[in-house]
Parts: C-alpha cells; structure tokens; sequence
C-alpha cells in the first residue's frame, strides 16, 4: 500500500471527484484514477462507486476512510519529528526568499510557527519578485523560495491558491462592480507591482487580443497604493496582497476569476536538509488547516510537484 494511493483515496472522498481529487493533488485524472485502481485490488474490496451525480464511498470505504487520513496525519508528523531531532549543524540556518505580498500576510504566520517548532533555528530572509526568487534557486542562494507555479526546472512542492484582483480608487466608475473583464481592464492605465503579476495579466491580454497599458513598474507596494488612490491609474494584485489595501481603495475580481497556485521551490540538490523539509512540513500544514487566506493547493502530505528529472 502506497500513501499515494492513500492520498488519492482521501482527495475524492473530500472533493467527491476523480477530477476534483486531481486539480487538488496536482496530478493526472488517470493518475488518482490507476492510485484508486490499484488500491482497490490491493484490499480485495470496493470503496467506492461513480455515477452520473459523483463519488460515494461504499461501507467499506466508509470505514478505512479515516484510517486513511490518520496514515497520513501521521506520516507528516514523522518527518517533522525527525527535522526536529535532526543535529546536523547545516540545518541550523535556513535562508528563505519570498516576495512582497507572501511577506505582508501568510510569512508573520509561518515565522512565528516554525520559530516555536524548531527555537534553535536561524531564519534569514531574502526578499525578491518571482524571478528574482526563482534565480536565487536556481544559483544557491536561498534554500527555498515560494514561486508562482509551475516552475519547470524546479523542484517544487504545491502550498495554495490565490485570486488576482484589480485595486481602484473608492470613486473609480467600475468600483463598486462585482468583476472585472480584461477588455475593461485594457481602457485603464495600468501601475504594476514588480512582483510577478506582469507575466499573468500578459498573457490574459493576449488571449483577450487586448492591449496592456503599463505607465509605471513600482517596487514598493505602499508607493503603489498611493498612487492609486491619487487616481494616477488601477494596478493588480494576488489576494494575499491585499491586506495592505487603503481604505481609499477598492478590490475587484475578475470576471471570469483570475488564479495563481503558489508552491515551495527548494534548491536543485539531491536531498533537502532536514531544514527545509521541516519547513516545508509547516507551510503545508498551516495552509491544509486553512490558516491562511487561499484554497490550498496540495494534498494532506508533502508532495513533490515539479521535479527536476
């Protein structure tokens, strides 16, 4: 028995799909679909049945289910425990890169909890767009960095999801809608933060056929903010952002809805420090228990979701 199969298991029974189970995990449908097949023939018994109105567990589904789900509690537990015990002098430091809008709401959350795991722990924080983040990586320079995924070339792990919305003046004519198009977004003169939001609303434009008129690149987020409610242009910014919103200003999803997946890349070495999978560990853990904002993107257990080959 696999805990993928496992996790698979336990993916339909929470989003009572096949489909579902597979955006969740991040795999194949004919992945979660041979996982399930497999573990079915391993255990000589169904535990579940399909139909036209979705997935339901059979009676002995019913009862391995949460058997299923303490496996891989469990599991979890276990590396933590063990990056907790673990005294290699390496893993007495860990340099994390992360961006403005991770930094403002979810990384306080995370610090404070993998400082009260793991006390004799150095953190040092280097700050940095998507693809200042991703060449840290990929040139050694932090030990792990939350990406916007994919990041083909990285080794990944899946963290959450978040939705892109369009900040505005309270008095803008579009301030008080319930979406945004990007045909509507192109009438307006765009301030952009500098923190990977650029790759996305472009190639949103493109696919609308639509022009995207950037005035300005800002770094600093409050800057940008500022320039907002002044009515100097609109700007777009992941949800996780926007805590740091003005009272002066209004957020305004999508329409259609507009999503980023964030992951953990981790440096291209051949076995992560203890360190890093602890922290790993945390940031799943934190974000499958819904602490944070954001839908959570991986499954109950550490998953790996790009890997160099």
């Amino acid at each position: 028995m696999k805990l993928s199969q496992l996790a698979a298991f336990v993916a339909i029974a929470d989003t009572g799909s096949f489909t579902k189970a597979a955006d969740l995990l991040g795999v194949s449908q004919s992945a979660v679909s041979h996982a399930m097949a497999s573990l079915e023939a391993e255990l000589r018994v169904g535990i579940m049945t399909r139909d036209r109105g979705g997935v339901d567990l059979t009676q002995a589904g019913q009862r391995i289910i949460e058997h299923a789900r303490s496996a891989l509690r469990n599991v979890e537990q276990i590396r933590m425990d063990a990056a907790a015990a673990a005294p290699r002098g390496a893993d007495r430091r860990i340099v994390i890169g992360t961006s403005q809008s991770f930094s403002l709401q979810l990384l306080p959350r995370l610090i404070t909890e993998f400082r009260a795991r793991f006390q004799n722990l150095e953190i040092v924080l280097r700050e940095g767009n998507d693809s200042k983040i991703t060449e840290m990586l990929h040139e050694q320079m932090v030990d792990v960095g939350v990406v916007t995924l994919p990041k083909p070339g990285l080794r990944t792990f899946p963290l959450l999801q978040d939705e892109m919305c369009v900040v505005l003046p309270e008095r803008h004519r579009w301030a008080a809608t319930s979406g945004l198009s990007v045909r509507q977004l192109a009438q307006e003169e765009i301030l952009l933060p500098t923190d990977g939001v650029e790759p996305t609303l472009r190639a949103l434009f493109a696919a609308a056929d639509s022009r995207l008129r950037v005035t300005h690149r800002i770094q600093d987020l409050q800057v940008l903010l500022s320039m907002v409610s002044a009515g100097i242009g609109v700007t777009v910014l992941p949800s996780l952002a926007l805590s740091a919103v003005l009272p002066s200003l209004r957020a305004v999803p999508f329409e259609p809805a507009v999503k980023r997946r964030l992951g953990i890349g981790v440096r291209t070495t051949p076995e992560e420090s203890s360190a890093v999978m602890a922290f790993i560990t945390t940031a799943q853990a934190l974000a499958h228990g819904n602490e944070w904002c954001g839908r959570t993107a991986g499954g109950p257990a550490v998953r790996e979701d790009d890997a160099l080959r």
